[in-house]
């Protein structure tokens, strides 16, 4: 009783994440806050799934984890997508070559193994692309990758697990779900630094309108200044009595 309960808070604290920035993509219309409720809200279902929370109440085919996995890892990449703003070539292409594969292992309900490899291959390719922000000059992507690198030790002694190996999980059960719970936070935080970003170039963006008015407006007053004088000038040139 007091796994369960302490998972169902750690849960609990994750849906609250989810319904902050779902408020948030119904205020400002950004997909990228869409994504990230998909993503999280999918992998912590996926997470209650596997550890037999609600079976007690609503039992779930297994081919349901295969779906969660499958759609979450979706729309992380499209989340990583719209984050970082992809713009190499190479790059999108492998992204919508993922998402195609997931699409296909989904709809061909192929076996787990497979699903399981292509999410290992994504999961460093994100890394990879994070990095690869980061050495762009990317502030913000350093809270992904925070994320993201816990998200990898987590799944990793998650599947440590199920193999029946040795892991932290034995000693700290909450383990996997934490890291879920802290890459919901850390994508949260990436997410406010990217808006108030966003903030201060609208901010920065209206001041320099406002500079380039008035810089207009002097010209002008001094366009017509100079225009007045050269007609001073021509009046006593034309007119010198």
């Amino acid at each position: 009783f007091t796994y369960q309960l302490i998972k169902t808070i750690i849960f609990g604290a994750i849906l609250g994440l989810i319904t902050y920035n779902l408020f948030l993509f119904f205020f400002i219309r950004e997909n990228i806050y869409l994504y990230y409720v998909l993503y999280i809200f999918l992998l912590t279902t996926y997470n209650i799934a596997i550890s037999q929370i609600i079976t007690y109440i609503i039992p779930y085919p297994q081919d349901l984890i295969i779906y969660l996995i499958g759609s979450a890892n979706i729309f992380a990449l499209l989340f990583i997508k719209t984050f970082l703003k992809v713009k190499n070539t190479i790059h999108r292409y492998i992204i919508y070559t993922i998402i195609f594969l997931y699409l296909l292992l989904m709809i061909l309900d192929l076996s787990m193994s497979l699903v399981t490899q292509l999410t290992i291959i994504n999961l460093l390719f994100v890394l990879y692309l994070c990095i690869y922000a980061l050495y762009q000059k990317n502030e913000q992507v350093k809270y992904i990758i925070l994320g993201w690198v816990l998200m990898l030790v987590g799944t990793f002694m998650q599947a440590l697990k199920v193999s029946g190996l040795w892991t932290i999980i034995d000693y700290f059960p909450y383990f996997y779900e934490s890291t879920i719970l802290a890459e919901a936070i850390l994508f949260s935080v990436a997410l406010a630094a990217r808006l108030n970003k966003n903030k201060q170039l609208e901010k920065s963006l209206k001041t320099n309108t406002v500079l380039i008015k008035e810089l207009h407006h002097r010209v002008k007053n001094n366009m017509q200044f100079i225009i007045i004088m050269y007609r001073l000038k021509l009046d006593k040139i034309m007119n010198p009595g």
